[in-house]
């Protein structure tokens, strides 16, 4: 499993530095380079080792994503099936006007303007 240095932040005047492990992320206090615990988006905040108060270590992984040192981006909004099921009922609704309107010899235009 290689590691990824992705920086250091500061919260509560203490200095940690993030690495990147696979899909967790760890924190080491700089201090004394003492591992503190560990945590992964997915796709909302889990703390997964917290040697520390999990306030501190949840205060770090959000400091860290605020100052865009962690690769994270929520989760696409994907449409509920009634949704797209409700689109292309439309649309084929749409078509079928279209169509029916041409078969009947378009009576509108066809017909004498008084």
């Amino acid at each position: 499993m290689s590691t990824t240095s992705k920086g250091m932040v500061q919260v509560s005047g203490t200095t940690y530095r993030i690495v990147r492990a696979g899909a967790a992320h760890q924190v080491f206090r700089l201090s004394d380079d003492g591992f503190v615990g560990s945590f992964a988006f997915s796709p909302a905040l889990s703390l997964l080792e917290c040697r520390i108060d999990a306030a501190i270590l949840s205060a770090i992984a959000r400091q860290a994503l605020r100052s865009s040192r962690l690769d994270w981006r929520p989760p696409a909004k994907r449409a509920h099936p009634s949704e797209w099921a409700h689109s292309v009922f439309a649309r084929w609704q749409v078509a079928r006007g279209v169509l029916f309107w041409l078969r009947s010899g378009r009576p509108e235009l066809s017909r004498r303007l008084a």
